[in-house]
């Protein structure tokens, strides 16, 4: 607002001005920006490489979704094309990165119905 209202007039203290506006309005209080209800939570770094990775699917795209898994030290993402979001196709590319840098100590998601699965539960605890 305040970059809007320099842009098209000017005056002494035209900003102060706009921040007093906004305060005392009513309208910009109820629909203006608000702080989030949650904080934010900072992952601490990782020790070494995989020693976390992120996972999520992206998609659906030229029909079928992407697995996305990032490992948390180096940024280095594995995308991999799956048919769905099933367990089992999780678990195939799990196990193919397992075989390629180790198996990590974390594994975050977003708690897809997939990655709550018994299935995905026992493969997780297999390792």
């Amino acid at each position: 607002m305040k970059s809007s209202a320099r842009f098209y007039v000017w005056w002494p203290n035209l900003l102060r001005d706009v921040e007093n506006f906004v305060k005392k309005c009513e309208s910009c209080q109820k629909f203006g920006p608000k702080e989030p209800e949650t904080p934010l939570y900072c992952w601490d770094i990782p020790d070494y490489l995989w020693e976390r990775f992120h996972i999520d699917f992206a998609g659906p795209f030229d029909d079928r979704y992407w697995l996305v898994v990032v490992d948390a030290y180096s940024k280095w993402m594995e995308i991999e094309p799956v048919a769905s979001t099933s367990s089992s196709n999780v678990i195939r590319v799990l196990d193919s990165c397992f075989a390629c840098y180790g198996v990590t100590k974390t594994i975050v998601s977003d708690n897809g119905t997939c990655l709550t699965s018994e299935e995905y539960a026992n493969f997780c605890h297999q390792r």
